[in-house]
């Protein structure tokens, strides 16, 4: 990685991407929810500076883990809105944070620390 590349950090990634993209057919395919974060995803990746950016995806299981690395090339790392430590640690680690989950019952102390966090900078 070099001093021009960004670190992205993408939460709610595991999504549909737009029915133009040829991925839309994959994530079809392996049943993935959440059109925002996949559409963010899919532009990110089809940047024409792409190339310079590392990106990291907090996912909840291993199966979306896997399906992102392997089809997307991106980091995935196994984690729920609920793990504070470890999201924590991946955005002070970014250069750039992307929310796109939608606030639900129970995680609005993740959006606290996730500006805490940011703030910190």
């Amino acid at each position: 990685m070099t001093s021009q590349t960004k670190k992205i950090l993408l939460f709610g990634a595991t999504g549909k991407w737009p029915s133009s993209s040829a991925k839309a057919f994959l994530s079809s395919f392996v049943r993935v929810t959440g059109y925002i974060g996949g559409s963010v995803l899919n532009r990110l990746l089809e940047h024409e500076k792409a190339s310079t950016f590392s990106i990291t995806v907090p996912v909840r299981s291993s199966e979306k883990a896997k399906m992102l690395e392997s089809k997307f090339e991106v980091q995935a790392e196994i984690a729920s809105l609920s793990d504070h430590e470890k999201l924590e640690s991946l955005a002070s680690n970014a250069d750039i944070v992307i929310h796109t989950v939608r606030a639900a019952p129970g995680t609005y102390y993740w959006y606290t620390a996730l500006t805490a966090v940011l703030m910190r900078r």
